[in-house]
Order: C-alpha cells, then sequence, then structure tokens
C-alpha cells in the first residue's frame, strides 16, 4: 500500500502540513522523515483507493511495476459493525511483531530462487536501511 495514493489525516495534523505542502510528488514528501516524525500509516485490510492511470505528478513512475494492481474493493463492508479495537496501537504492535516472528525466515538467495515455492510467506531479516534498501532493489519492491 502507498499511503499517498488515499488516506485520512487529523485537523492538527492537516495544520501543522498544510503550510509545507509541496506543489508535487507529495506522497514521498509524505514518507520523508522530516514529516512523518516516527508516525504511522496502517495499511487497510480493504482497499478504498485506486490509481487512476499513468497520468499524474509522478509521470507515471512506478505504474506498471506496482500501481496498476491496485483494484478498489467492490464488496460492501460495515465497519461500523465490527470490532476495530485491534487497531489500536497498545493491540496492534504486539500482534504485528508476533505475526512476523511466526514466519520462518529465509535468505534473499532463496527467496530470489524460490526456494520451497509451496511456502506462501517468508521473512527476511535485515540489518540496517542499507540492506533493506538492497533486498527491496533485489526483489523489486519499493524501498520506502
Amino acid at each position: 500500500f502507498f499511503p499517498g495514493l488515499g488516506w485520512m489525516i487529523t485537523k492538527d495534523l492537516w495544520s501543522e502540513l498544510n503550510v509545507k505542502w509541496p506543489r508535487s510528488y507529495w506522497d514521498d514528501w509524505m514518507r520523508d522523515p522530516a514529516q512523518r516524525k516516527n508516525r504511522a500509516c496502517i495499511r487497510p485490510e480493504i482497499s478504498r483507493t485506486k490509481t487512476f492511470g499513468k497520468i499524474g505528478v509522478s509521470n507515471g513512475l512506478f505504474f506498471e511495476r506496482h500501481l496498476k494492481y491496485i483494484v478498489l474493493n467492490s464488496q460492501p463492508v460495515q465497519f461500523m459493525e465490527k470490532d476495530l479495537t485491534y487497531l489500536l496501537k497498545e493491540n496492534y504492535d504486539k500482534k504485528f511483531i508476533d505475526d512476523v516472528y511466526k514466519i520462518e525466515a529465509f535468505s534473499i538467495q532463496d527467496i530470489r530462487q524460490g526456494y520451497r515455492p509451496e511456502v506462501e510467506q517468508v521473512r527476511l531479516t535485515y540489518r540496517n536501511r542499507e540492506d533493506f534498501r538492497k533486498y527491496s532493489k533485489q526483489l523489486g519492491i519499493m524501498d520506502d
């Protein structure tokens, strides 16, 4: 999920950001540490956004590799009837960590070679930002 494609923010956060909002590439700007300030974007389980194509301020950059696969959900969801307390930070963080560490760890070589193709989820451990960027490039995924 790309946090710049569809999201909500509080009035207070908009008051903070609107005075320095960039004219273009605002989605990249939003992911910059100076704006993020260690804040997190919760990736929705049900997409409520879609891309409209290659035309836009980013000139189609990443459209073919990433964005064209984003599809709008077509099934109604009654969010008001759901218990969403698992999204609260005190609940979400622990479950996220537990879920990640339940997944078997693989090396980058194993993942790239398709070792154990029956495995649907893999965990790749990296030591620092440089490792993360290197692995992202090798896997053809965004590094931010």
